[in-house]
Order: structure tokens, then sequence, then C-alpha cells
């Protein structure tokens, strides 16, 4: 298999046919990661609604909900959940970084990680490029940044699991390996790359703009080898052996 690892939108699993497969992968020892989906579009859940999704896939990690770019809403978030979340369901329980700023991001991660019932920090690869105004490279670099200020502070908390939200350049993986803090990361960009006609094999260092791409349109025999090769790029780059 190219992966082990599944994430999946909570705001989805009212599909029956969508909540059931990933309950079987949940089953299957797969890791299954659910995230509420507002990143995608999705409204905001209930509660209640949040629980029961979480019952019926029974995933391994949850992602609590957060807000984007706002340190307090995403700590209030967090806490409010996690409690209760926590006394119905047997999942870990991750909280994501967020905040406007540097120093926001910063007061978030140690705010967070300070919370009993989390286990998983995520880091979103995304953190601080509220009006789309940073490059593709830029974007990487901040979360490099933020990862290698956390450690050489000494203040990374390593006894949580680190798992990196999304991914805008490849090569952020390699930086990530070196400083060995990141313990897993999800990412489309394999498939993303491949319905844009490129190849990380062939095309090493590219510079990436901001592309939408339609994931409802079936992927050519083309695009399947390309994502599947891209992935194996990615998979040395994690591992520090390309």
């Amino acid at each position: 298999p190219y992966n082990d690892v599944y994430l999946c939108l909570a705001s989805l699993a009212k599909n029956r046919v969508y909540s059931e497969f990933f309950n079987k992968k949940s089953k299957n020892n797969n890791k299954v990661i659910m995230d509420e989906g507002r990143y995608d579009g999705f409204g905001r859940l209930s509660m209640e609604e949040f629980i029961n999704f979480a019952e019926m896939i029974e995933p391994d990690v949850i992602i609590l909900p957060d807000s984007f770019y706002n340190k307090k809403e995403t700590v209030e978030l967090s806490r409010e959940f996690a409690g209760k979340i926590k006394d119905e369901t047997r999942s870990n329980l991750m909280s994501v970084v967020q905040g406007s700023t540097f120093e926001e991001i910063l007061e978030c991660y140690m705010e967070l990680s300070g919370i009993e019932e989390v286990s998983s920090i995520g880091i979103p690869y995304c953190m601080y490029d509220k009006h789309n105004a940073l490059t593709m490279q830029e974007i990487a670099y901040s979360r490099i940044d933020f990862v290698n200020h956390i450690i050489t502070k000494n203040i990374a908390k390593k006894e949580k699991y680190h798992h990196l939200l999304g991914l805008s350049l490849p090569e952020e993986l390699i930086y990530q390996s070196r400083l060995g803090l990141a313990d897993s990361c999800d990412t489309s960009l394999p498939v993303v790359l491949a319905k844009q006609g490129v190849s990380l094999e062939r095309d090493a260092g590219v510079r990436l703009k901001r592309k939408s791409v339609d994931f409802n349109s079936p992927l050519t025999r083309t695009e399947i080898i390309m994502s599947v090769k891209n992935m194996e790029v990615l998979k040395k780059y994690a591992s520090g052996t390309y």
C-alpha cells in the first residue's frame, strides 16, 4: 500500500457508504484521522453531531475544531470539545495551532500542549497567510521556521505527537525530517502535481504556484502512475533518503 493513514471529514460522515468505508479501515488497523472539514468548505458541527460521527467512524485520531488564524477561539474550542469528546470516545485528540502572528501561534502551541486530553498537535501548512499574500515557498519556510524555533528554544513538547497538516512545497519534508519533530504529514500534493503534469522525479525543485484542482474529475492512467511516483519521492524526502 502507498499509505496506511486515512484522513476523513466528519461533515461527510452522514453518508453511510463514506462512514462505513472509514470505519472498516479503522477496524483493519489502518490509522484514521477525522477532521471536522471546515478547511474544505463545510460548516461548523455541533458537539452532538461531532461526537455522533466520531462514534460512527471510530477514528484513531480526532482533530478538534479550530478557528483559522484565531488563537483565542481555537484554544477555547479545544478545551470545550476535549473534555466532552474524551469521555465519549477512545480516540486520541489533536489540537491545531492557530494565530495571526508568529507570537500568537507560539502562545497557542504552548496553551494547547497544556491540555491534558490532547495527545497530538497539528501544525497547519499555511500558518499566518490570512490574505493569501505569500508564495508557496514562503508558506513552507514559515512552518520550518516555527518548528526550528521551538526546537532551538527547547520548548517543543516532544512528549506530544506532532502532525503536519498539508504541504505546500515538497522539499519542506527534507527540512522537517532533519529537524526531527514531525511524526507524520498528510497531503494531496502527489495528486495535485500529477493533475498539473508535474513529476517530482523529472521536475525536482519546480516552483509551485497556487492553483485549484478539481478532485471530482477522474484521474487518467498517466496521472495515476505519476501520482504514485510522486508519493515515492515524498516518502524519500520524509525519510531523509533522497
